[in-house]
């Protein structure tokens, strides 16, 4: 799997934005950026890669996976999150699933996503 890094410069590059433009709209230094870019830092946070994803125009589940994956954790703040979604949370927080669970849980959050992105008429939004 492709270090955080590399992914996030791989998807600056690809939106045509310059390093120093996305430090600036994170509101970070720009030797700070080059570092995580560089994987001398650690991956960003989730909220700064889901800021960072709607800067450059592209989906964060890329940059999210490969930064969970190089820190071997996530961290997600739940503090808006209805009761279901904190219980579900806790339920794959117990321990290790069938992978075949996993597929189930992940198929049906890729549907969901795909009607949110068609909008009510079915249109792309």
């Amino acid at each position: 799997m492709p270090r955080f890094g590399d992914v996030l410069r791989r998807s600056r590059m690809k939106a045509g934005k310059s390093l120093g433009a996305l430090a600036r709209f994170l509101g970070v230094s720009v030797v700070y950026m080059s570092d995580v870019e560089r994987s001398r830092r650690s991956p960003l946070s989730n909220r700064r890669i889901m800021e960072a994803s709607d800067f450059l125009g592209t989906d964060p589940s890329e940059l999210l996976t490969a930064a969970i994956e190089e820190k071997g954790k996530l961290n997600l703040d739940v503090a808006d999150y209805p009761p279901v979604a904190i219980e579900l949370l806790s339920g794959l927080a117990r321990g290790r699933r069938r992978d075949e669970t996993y597929r189930k849980l992940l198929d049906l959050l890729k549907r969901e996503d795909e009607k949110v992105d068609q909008g009510p008429q079915g249109n792309q939004s």
